[in-house]
């Protein structure tokens, strides 16, 4: 198991905290990760996001794989997402 505590900060535009955590249990043949972040843009509004990534092999012939994602607000990600081909709106 680990974690990984982040903060991002861009000029005029957001301030993001996150963290994130792994799991590995070899004997039950598990695994996964799990993230939450929550994000600040300038000027107000914000966002809080949830990541879950989990695996298991209950024997050879079956599998769980499983991917849960969650935002609250899409418009404030969407807005402060770094994309070369757009120039940000302000």
């Amino acid at each position: 198991m680990d974690a990984t505590f982040r903060l991002d900060w861009f000029s005029n535009r957001y301030v993001q905290l996150g963290a994130s955590m792994q799991y590995n249990v070899l004997d039950r043949f598990l695994g996964g990760s799990f993230e939450v972040s929550r994000q600040f843009q300038s000027g107000g509004g914000g966002a809080t996001s949830f990541q879950w990534q989990h695996r298991q092999q209950f024997n050879l012939s079956t599998n769980l794989n499983l991917s849960l994602n969650y935002v609250s607000n899409s418009f404030v990600v969407r807005q402060n997402a770094l994309d070369r081909c757009r120039t940000p709106s302000r």
